[in-house]
This record gives C-alpha cells, structure tokens and sequence, in this order.
C-alpha cells in the first residue's frame, strides 16, 4: 500500500532537519540503504552512529511489528518512531514497551529508541501545516537525537558555567584544547604544553571536569576529554570562523544556537 501524504513528509523532513545540521560541519550525515525502514542514514562524529526510523500514520496494528523492527535492527544505535497521537496509538506502545522493559533479555534493546509523537490533525496539503511540521521536526531532532545524544547532552547551563568561570582569557579554552589533543596525564608536561602555570590553573580543571568536559578516574591526575567537551571545541571553531567569516550567523548554526538559548 502506498505511503499517505503526510506519512512521506514526515520522513522527507527529518532528512531535511539532520542535513541542515549537518551543514554546520558540526557533524557529518551519510546516506544508507532504507531496507524495511521509512529512512535511515548515518550521523558522523565521535562515532559512526547508525540511525533509523519509521512513522506510523494510518496503520495502528503495525505498531508492534514497527517497533519489533526497529528494536531488533542490531546495527542501529538512534531508532527513531514518528507517531500519529492517538490515545489507542499511545496506550499500544507502552504495552510493547512495557513487556520489552520487563523481559531482562529484551530490555537493552530499548536503548537508543525515540519515540516522538505528531499532532493527529498534520494535513500534508496545508501550508500551514507543511510550515510548522518542518520546524517541529527540525526542533525534535536538534534535542532528541544531537544534543539528546550525538552532541554529548550539552546544555545552555553548561555552556553558561563554562563562559561565567573567571581567571585569565582563553585559559579554560587552551586548556580543554590541549587535553583533547594530548590528554592530561602529568601535570609539569600538561603545563608546559599549556604555557601556562598560574594558580587558576587547578580551579579550571575542577570546573572543566565538574561540568562534564573532560573527565578521569577517581582521584587520579588523568584528564580526558568527552563527547560534550570535544563539540565544545568544535561549536566554539564554528563561532570563531563565522564571525570573522560571514556579515551573519548561518541559518544551520542559528539552529544550535537556538537551541542552547532556549534552554537558558
């Protein structure tokens, strides 16, 4: 049976959202074989993660197959399941979920698993509708699947702790640099690549490791850096480049950035 209308703009939009992103340079999106599934590719960044998804729009006694398909996918790491809200929709998804969640063989593989929810109403022949489905699917996919997952759960109050911490300019910046580059393993060697050795030193690593940018066994001197503390890197590149670059922010980087301010 052929897709409806909005069943194939809901697809078509999450490939537009993830490419738009994408054109941050921010993280990369390769295409891939759909297979059984409404869209898949895969997003680029630390890691290779795999995603997939399906939308249910007219078809509720699909559910439990859609969901057995997208859980099963052993290749998958983001699985991603549009649903037209309905009550009868909704209280059939909590039972599948709910016997996966109670079998301890099934249970992980809910892991990565989204489940985002469309207005019932969505008519894909509204240019209304049309308008406001594209920015709700570019939104869900910006806090569900990048700073959900791929960005490291970075939030506007980390990024707020990190700008507001005192000390001299730059430091906390060339220091998180430096141990993505080279790590922090002996402190004189760290300093000496750093150039730097002044008491605020100790204070930036506590705040660096406290938000969640880098992080280190125990008590242990070793630092590394994370997946939120290498996209801030990253993210502060961008910034720097467009603003000496371009008369204005791009429109792919203000989606970041509106997502972060959102969260303030």
């Amino acid at each position: 049976m052929a897709d409806s209308p909005e069943h194939k703009f809901i697809s078509e939009s999450l490939d537009r959202a993830l490419n738009k992103c994408s054109e941050t340079r921010l993280l990369g999106l390769k295409e891939t074989e759909r297979r059984t599934f409404d869209y898949g590719c895969i997003i680029l960044r630390d890691a290779s993660r795999p995603l997939v998804s399906q939308v249910l729009w007219s078809h509720e006694e699909g559910i439990e197959k859609d969901l057995r398909t997208l859980l099963f996918d052993g290749e998958a790491s983001l699985k991603i399941y549009f649903v037209r809200d309905r009550v009868r929709s909704r209280a059939k998804i909590d039972e599948v979920l709910r016997a996966y969640r109670g079998n301890p063989e099934t249970r992980s593989l809910l892991r990565g698993l989204r489940i985002i929810p469309v207005p019932e109403g969505f008519d894909a022949d509204s240019d209304f509708d049309r308008d406001w489905m594209e920015g709700y699917i570019l939104n869900q996919a910006s806090s569900d699947l990048l700073f959900g997952v791929v960005f490291g759960k970075l939030t506007a109050s980390d990024v707020q702790t990190f700008s507001r911490h005192g000390g001299p300019f730059g430091l906390k910046m060339a220091a998180l640099h430096v141990i993505a580059t080279s790590g922090l393993s002996h402190g004189p060697t760290f300093r000496d690549e750093l150039g730097y050795n002044g008491p605020p030193l100790r204070e930036v690593i506590t705040m660096l490791t406290a938000v969640g940018f880098i992080a280190g066994p125990g008590h242990s001197i070793i630092r590394v850096p994370t997946l939120k503390g290498r996209f801030l890197l990253d993210f502060g590149r961008r910034l720097l480049f467009e603003r000496q670059a371009l008369k204005s922010w791009s429109p792919e980087l203000q989606v970041v950035m509106q997502h972060l301010v959102d969260r303030i």
